[in-house]
């Protein structure tokens, strides 16, 4: 699956293998992507700084057929400023083309505050 990303690439193994249980694991912790993932598929979502135990925790959980994520993302999750009346996320309503430029200027930014941080 060459050249796809994280959401694309659960969408694909659901639709080979639906009963494969998918656990996101990501540097981002905010935005679009933690909820696009769990959208998509993911059965679990955590952050690749979280400690061992915790990715312990999340496998165990989505083994036992439970959802699994990150207390930080979760929180984020729960109070998504992006929510419209219906309940779901103004970015549903872009397409993967327009979601993933979204994406794409997102990293640059985190990138540049990033170097601008080490300076």
């Amino acid at each position: 699956m060459s050249g796809l990303g994280g959401i694309e690439a659960t969408r694909e193994i659901l639709k080979l293998s639906p009963e494969s249980k998918v656990i996101a694991i990501s540097s981002v912790a905010s935005g679009v992507i933690p909820s696009q993932m769990l959208r998509s598929g993911a059965k679990g979502f955590i952050t690749k700084s979280v400690p061992i135990e915790e990715l312990l925790k999340a496998i165990r959980a989505v083994n036992d057929g439970d959802h699994y994520v990150t207390p930080s993302v979760a929180t984020r999750l729960a109070a998504d400023p992006f929510s419209d009346d219906g309940g779901g996320s103004l970015f549903d309503k872009l397409s993967r083309r327009e979601l993933q430029r979204v994406a794409d200027r997102a990293d640059a930014c985190l990138l540049y505050t990033s170097d601008a941080a080490d300076e």
